[in-house]
């Protein structure tokens, strides 16, 4: 397996292995953070196919001057990082702050592979054709505001319906 990737001149690996043991309500992975040269930027997914037994979820987090993609990506977040976002992530996430400057651009996306045979290439990531920002809001009890909102739309339509049937009750 390290052969192709040896044969396309990478010149490092790393890797890291999570215990999640240590994972409860309240934990926060804030990266790693790796820095070096290259031209490409490229998650390597043959490696990861041969250690996955079930379907393999990948949400990336990419810190950029753009927003990215990558081809099969479901879009779930890209902003702008201003200054006053800045100072509110260096005092509740001190350690991701690290990461940032102003300006940057905090791109998340995610990729589902139900069986880990269908993970047949790496992800390689490109500059999205435009930097328009994207925050879907999520909501604990109905999921996305935008599903909840569609309740709220039928309550709405129901009791006008009512209404206008009581309304023509009256006049007869």
């Amino acid at each position: 397996m390290l052969d192709d990737y040896i044969d396309r001149d990478w010149n490092y690996f790393f890797c890291a292995r999570v215990d999640t043991a240590l994972m409860d309500d309240y934990y926060q992975n804030v990266g790693v953070k790796i820095t070096f040269e290259s031209t490409n930027l490229v998650y390597p997914m043959k490696i990861s196919a041969l250690s996955s037994q079930n379907h393999v979820d990948v949400f990336l987090y990419i810190i950029d001057q753009h927003k990215m993609f990558f081809d099969g990506a479901e879009l779930i977040y890209a902003n702008r990082v201003t200054p006053e976002e800045l100072d509110h992530i260096a005092r509740d996430l001190p350690l991701l702050s690290e990461y940032l400057v102003p300006e940057d651009y905090i791109t998340k996306l995610k990729v589902v592979y139900t069986d880990p045979l269908d993970i047949s290439s790496d992800i390689y990531l490109y500059q999205s054709p435009d930097d328009t920002e994207y925050h879907e809001l999520w909501d604990p009890y109905y999921g996305s505001v935008a599903f909840g909102n569609s309740y709220l739309l039928l309550l709405l339509a129901y009791m006008l319906y009512i209404g206008i049937k009581k309304i023509r009750r009256k006049k007869i």
